[in-house]
């Protein structure tokens, strides 16, 4: 083909140097198929030379854009995902802080019982220390009575035996 190409061109510009140099002179048929063909075919080869690169790049974009597309459903299902998930987090954390808020209550409350609690027990406690003052008061005068009893007894009967 490449050989036939350089015959066919060769040919060509022989005749249109010929043509060229006898302007006056009228135009062959056979020499305009001739210039024809070798422009129709270089014309072809410069159309396939161009073209190659063109379905190259064409082929690339082609399987970039199946990629693309596939990865590009990858990052819609990862996001639904992520949708999804963030959604589930969020009604736990509202659950979370709702519990929390509950749980504040009732500690508070709790605080409040343990407070009452406490005063109580101090009051029980100093109603006894009161009692246990009381007791050994009454047991200390109950000794001093006793004592003063015993005192007079003794007194007594030191007087009748003096009489």
């Amino acid at each position: 083909d490449l050989q036939r190409f350089m015959e066919k061109f060769e040919e060509a510009v022989r005749e249109i140097k010929a043509w060229a140099a006898e302007p006056a002179a009228p135009k062959d048929a056979s020499i305009r198929r001739a210039d024809e063909s070798v422009t129709d075919d270089q014309q072809r080869a410069a159309e396939a030379s161009q073209l190659a690169p063109l379905r190259y790049e064409n082929e690339r974009l082609r399987a970039a854009m199946a990629t693309s597309a596939a990865h590009a459903k990858q990052w819609e299902n990862e996001l639904a995902t992520l949708k999804n998930n963030n959604a589930r987090l969020t009604a736990a954390l509202q659950d979370s802080a709702a519990n929390v808020e509950e749980w504040k209550t009732q500690l508070s409350t709790w605080k409040e019982e343990c407070a009452r609690l406490k005063r109580r027990v101090q009051d029980a406690e100093a109603l006894a220390r009161d009692a246990t003052e009381r007791e050994a008061a009454l047991r200390a005068k109950e000794g001093d009575t006793k004592h003063q009893q015993e005192i007079e007894r003794l007194s007594k009967q030191a007087a009748d035996l003096r009489e």
